[in-house]
Formats: C-alpha cells, structure tokens, sequence
C-alpha cells in the first residue's frame, strides 16, 4: 500500500487496493469507500466483495440520516452498528434479501476536511471483529495521503495550464502591438523616405537610398521577433497551415506529413507548434542534420507529433532551457513529451497533447 502511495498512484487505484486489503484483513464480505458529496450523497469510489456475496447496488446514494455514513459525517469519528433488514448506502449492497449485518465505518480526512468513509460489512448479527477501527483507521490514512498527493498534483498541473496560457496571452499581445504599431509605422517611414529620395537631388539620392535599406532591414529584423512571439499563419490558418510554414522556411529540408484537419483550441495548437518549433531550433543548431521529417496528426482525441532528424543525436531532455520549458507547457495541458538521441542515430522528438 506504502508503495502505491509513493509511486503516486490515482485515487481510484488506492480505492480499490484499500478495499481489498482491508476484507482480507478483517474477514468481512464487503468493503466500500465513499466520498461524501453534495446535498447528503455518498459516492462509491472503491469497494471489494467476498466471492458469493450479493452484488453490489448504485454507485450513488441519497444519505439516510439514520444510517452509519450520516454519524460518521455527524461525528467525524469511527462507527458502527448492526443493520437490519434495510438498504445499506454507506456499503452499496443490498441487504434486505440478506437478512442482518454488522457494519464498521472509519471517517477519511484529507487535509483536515472530511473527505469520506470506508466501511466493512460481516455477516450475521453480531458485531465485527474489536479493534477493527484501528486498521481501518491506518488504512485510512494512507488514502487520505493519496488522495491529498492527487489533489495537490492537480492543483500544480492547473496552475502551470494558466501560466501558459497567460505566457501566450502576452506573446499575443506583443505580437499584435508590433504588428498594428511599430510594424506599420516604419512602413509609412519607408514610404516617406521614397518619396523624398525622389524629390532630392542625385547628391542625397544615395544617401536616402541607404538609410531606406536600412529601415528595410530593421523592419525584417523586427518582423522576424514577432513571427517568434506568436506567428501569424498559427493565428490565421491553425497548426496545419503553422507548421507547413514553418517547414517552408527551414535552411534545413523538412518533410512534412499528417495533418489535423481543423482548428483546435488555442493553447494546444500553441503548444504543439512551441514543440515543433524548438525540435527543428535544436536539430539547426546542434545536430548538424542533413534533413528531418515532421509527423502531427489528430488521433483518439490527442494531437500527437513525431519529429526525427538524421542528426549526430545525444541529446537529453534533462538539458537545455528550451526542453525543459516545453516539456512543462505540454504537461500542463495533460500532455507528455519523450525524447530519444541516441549517439549517431539522430534524435527523435515524441508529443502528445489532448486536443481539448
């Protein structure tokens, strides 16, 4: 159990393992964990049965106020009781064709709130095992430190989402005040100096001539930082239209295949193209590559994109500002990247992002 602890397992997976532990245990036919939710229910998270025990009723419950789920959730303290002849909610079996049961609650608590209960069901009238509130309560504690490791996981995972989304929010913004500002004031700039390298004599024709190369360059320059921030083909046309760009302009020969077929949400395509983007970066700059080939396709509900170049390879996600920064934008969105560089067979870049 420690060990699934460690290991980070889900919720759900702790649930069951809890479940099933704990009858072994304490020789009971049934064990159920439920989480107390909204308006006086209960939520089945995790239950185990004894071979040849009744099957299991509704995963929801309306609490009864007379049952051992509501003391628990009065009390916040272990309970128990005998059952008689009545639907059980905190166990989810049926008990009424059964004849009586004793039942045996511990409260969960994660993070000092009252999450839930297990409880274990025996059979007959007579009450369970003494001291079985003391495993149960063990057992309880390991999944509140599951639950709690879960929630602090997700908690992390949503809070790098934003920061992403609000890195890109400004990129954009950026991008949109070079372009509609400074990008089309030089514009106008350029076109003055024409003017005036026309009206001037043959003495300062030259000179303006300079200067309007000059601007033109500047203005290609700036053009280049904004296409970095946010490019324009990944705002107008989406990923597809994005990355075919993005081959076109590559020193480097890129053979594109895949598609996705459509537009998806902002931040993934963001993020899929920052993948792209950085793979190709690295290969021009390091792998001394003579071409690469680009897969991205939209398959079971995840964009998925498979760069490899033909590179000298060794290299390592653990290394380098760029794969770190990306790496934490694809797992922010529920997404996972993987990189293979063995020495002399290239590098092999693997994305998976959900698409919504």
């Amino acid at each position: 159990m420690t060990t699934l602890v460690a290991r980070g397992a889900s919720p759900a997976r702790m649930s069951t393992a809890v479940a099933r532990e704990l009858g072994h245990l304490l020789g009971g036919d049934q064990v159920t964990i439920s989480r107390y939710g909204p308006d006086r229910t209960t939520v089945v998270v995790g239950r185990w049965a004894r071979r040849g025990s009744p099957a299991f009723s509704a995963r929801y419950h309306s609490m009864d106020e007379s049952a051992v789920e509501a003391e628990v959730a009065r009390t916040g303290r272990p309970a128990r009781r005998a059952d008689h002849a009545r639907h059980g909610a905190a166990t989810g079996t049926r008990t009424r064709a059964c004849g009586p049961r004793y039942i045996v609650a511990c409260p969960v608590v994660v993070k000092g709130r009252l999450w839930g209960l297990m409880a274990e069901i025996f059979p007959g009238p007579a009450p369970g095992p003494e001291g079985a509130e003391e495993p149960m309560s063990m057992f309880a504690e390991l999944l509140a430190a599951a639950i709690a490791d879960a929630e602090y996981r997700a908690e992390l995972l949503a809070s790098r989402a934003r920061l992403a989304l609000a890195c890109d929010a400004t990129r954009r913004g950026i991008e949109r005040d070079l372009h509609d500002g400074v990008q089309q004031r030089l514009v106008l700039l350029a076109l003055g100096l024409r003017d005036l390298r026309d009206a001037v004599g043959d003495g300062l024709s030259e000179r303006v001539s300079r200067l309007q190369a000059d601007l033109y360059d500047a203005m290609a320059d700036l053009g280049e930082v904004s296409h970095g921030l946010h490019p324009v083909s990944l705002s107008h046309g989406g990923i597809d239209a994005a990355l075919k760009s993005l081959a076109r302009r590559s020193p480097l020969p890129v053979e594109l295949s895949g598609c996705v077929g459509g537009r998806l949400a902002e931040a993934v395509e963001t993020a899929v193209y920052a993948a792209a983007s950085e793979a190709l970066a690295n290969t021009l700059e390091h792998a001394h590559a003579t071409r690469a080939h680009l897969d991205v396709r939209l398959r079971g509900g995840a964009v998925w994109m498979w760069f490899h170049d033909d590179g000298r390879g060794g290299g390592d996600l653990a290394y380098g500002a760029g794969l770190i920064g990306l790496r934490d934008r694809v797992e922010a969105l529920g997404g996972d990247l993987a990189i293979s560089s063995p020495p002399g067979q290239g590098t092999s870049l693997h994305v998976r992002v959900p698409a919504r």
